[in-house]
């Protein structure tokens, strides 16, 4: 059967009936062959279409120096027991002679202090070794002299500071960065509500009555916009027009609504860190007053350090470390992704500076402003999901983790038939295991089994959760970002990369398994042993 029209939709073809199945074979070729041109037009566009540098859409800024600017401020940070605050606190402390930081740390039941935990969980860090041998002897003197950690806690009115302490911020704070948040995918819609939204509200009030306070930044994330398609750009979608009371009557109601409501509610977004952090978003504008400088900083997908601290720091088993962790130690056996898609890294030391030179440059205006931090429309990463059955999964059987469950062999597929049939397949394998060690095995085989299962669970579930972002595709514009990038004097460009442009991804998703194998598994490994692709000069700079 013949049909009038020369071009024939992909949802037809699989409808026809072929008495020979080369007809079958032949047909699925010529739609792999379309989709292989698409996808080279559309990396010609990428590359093609890079944003330039537009002198007319900042001929009102004056240039301004980020050393100068955060000398002798007064800074408060959240968020620095996470991975992003950490690396932004290390940085201001290396390069920057600001006059107090504020570090806001929740207390635990069982530390002795906030200062405790400050110290074992924060200034303990791998993160901080460079900044050590630096100073030797007068580290912890000098981190005394320039940190004051607070107790505080964002889930608690008013933050949970006390008198004294809140006065002191009031009084005496210039800059305020709120890296905050929780990055758990799927808590339930109240508990999301209650950290990503209630928790920056009191960070809105708090700054509110700050007398010292030039600027106020907020660390988002480039996928509060992932209900749209193709390009987005450094704007809200969506408002509402009273996003608080909004949210105070969907608080109330949170508890009694079903999934199914909760799905509608979400309107396309995949879960509730996304939901809420777009909400926190439309706060932070509306309840701005007009004189308060207030940009939001949307990292895409952050990944490990390029240079700073040092090449390929991590301490974060999310996101995408997660993925690549998991296909290390041989629990990730399929994962369902678009290869020909790009994915929007963004490694965590271009992200911190970028935030510092938002937080220089923006204080001059009284303003309210967003900026994407990420790499799909300056240099996109086409590497990073073809490199996981081929590039990661060699550097793995290269550089095998001791502690692996099995060997790392990783397959990719866009097929969801495929990927849950093969999660099945290895999940059956493993229940087989199990039984066989619980009538057979000794207490340890026992203990192994099941440690098995649990672990492959877990990155059965992680894959699921991941699996919105790695079967789509967004080229998040960075204008706003261009323009502060291309408006630091030469002095901060020595001190602050911020361009994404000449990243080498084929090094940098070798770099990337690297810190996890060193930071995160504590493993021994040489980055020498990194292979650097010909296609870039990228040599980290130690």
């Amino acid at each position: 059967m013949f049909y009038k029209s020369s071009f024939i939709p992909f949802n037809l073809l699989i409808q026809l009936q072929f008495d020979n199945w080369y007809y079958l074979c032949f047909t699925r070729f010529i739609v792999n062959l379309m989709r292989y041109f698409a996808c080279k037009i559309r990396n010609i566009k990428a590359q093609t279409n890079i944003p330039k540098f537009d002198n007319q859409m900042i001929m009102d800024i004056q240039q301004r120096n980020c050393q100068e600017y955060l000398q002798d401020k007064a800074i408060l940070l959240t968020g620095c027991t996470g991975f992003v605050g950490k690396v932004l606190l290390e940085k201001i402390l290396r390069d920057f002679l600001p006059k107090r930081v504020y570090v806001l740390v929740r207390a635990k039941n069982n530390e002795s202090s906030v200062q405790s935990r400050f110290l074992k969980q924060i200034i303990a860090s791998r993160c901080f070794d460079r900044l050590r041998q630096e100073r030797g002897q007068n580290f912890l003197e000098y981190i005394q002299k320039q940190v004051v950690p607070i107790q505080g806690d964002l889930l608690q009115e008013g933050l949970g500071l006390s008198v004294g302490q809140k006065q002191e911020l009031i009084d005496s704070v210039n800059v305020i960065v709120n890296c905050a948040a929780s990055v758990e995918f799927n808590l339930p819609l109240k508990q999301a509500l209650d950290i990503n939204f209630y928790g920056s509200v009191r960070m809105m009030e708090l700054a509110l009555q700050c007398k010292q306070l030039n600027m106020f930044i907020h660390v988002s994330t480039a996928y509060v916009n992932s209900n749209q398609r193709g390009q987005v750009s450094e704007t809200i979608y969506n408002e509402k027009s009273n996003v608080l009371q909004y949210v105070n009557q969907l608080y109330n109601q949170a508890d009694k609504m079903t999934d199914k409501e909760i799905q509608k509610l979400l309107n396309g977004l995949p879960n509730t860190y996304t939901f809420t952090k777009n909400l926190a978003e439309q706060m932070y504008k509306q309840m701005r007053p007009v004189t308060l400088p207030l940009s939001i900083v949307r990292p895409s997908i952050v990944g490990c350090s390029l240079f700073e601290p040092e090449p390929g720091w991590i301490d974060s088993f999310a996101a995408s470390s997660a993925v690549l962790l998991n296909a290390g130690n041989g629990l990730l056996k399929v994962y369902k992704c678009n290869t020909n898609y790009q994915s929007c890294h963004i490694p965590v030391d271009i992200l911190v500076n970028q935030i510092i030179a938002v937080a220089s440059q923006d204080s001059q205006f009284q303003q309210f402003k967003i900026y994407h931090s990420g790499s799909s429309d300056r240099n996109p990463n086409y590497f990073f999901w073809k490199s996981l059955d081929t590039q990661v999964k060699e550097f793995w059987l290269s550089h095998k983790i001791n502690k692996r469950i099995s060997e790392p062999r990783i397959v990719c597929t866009n097929s969801a038939v495929y990927s849950k049939l093969k999660q099945l397949q290895y999940k059956v394998m493993l229940d087989l295991q199990q039984k066989l060690a619980d009538s057979f095995g000794s207490d340890e085989l026992q203990k192994q089994a099941a440690l098995n299962i649990k672990h492959l669970n877990k990155s059965n579930s992680l894959a699921n959760s991941y699996e919105f972002f790695s079967t789509r595709e967004w080229i998040f514009k960075s204008s706003n970002m261009l323009n502060i990038i291309n408006n630091l004097d030469a002095s901060d460009k020595q001190v602050l990369n911020v361009d994404t442009l000449n990243i080498d991804w084929s090094y940098y998703n070798q770099l990337f398994c690297y810190g996890i194998q060193k930071y995160l598994l504590g493993e021994g490994i040489h980055l020498e042993k990194i292979q650097q692709s010909d296609q870039r000069q990228m040599r980290p700079r130690l």
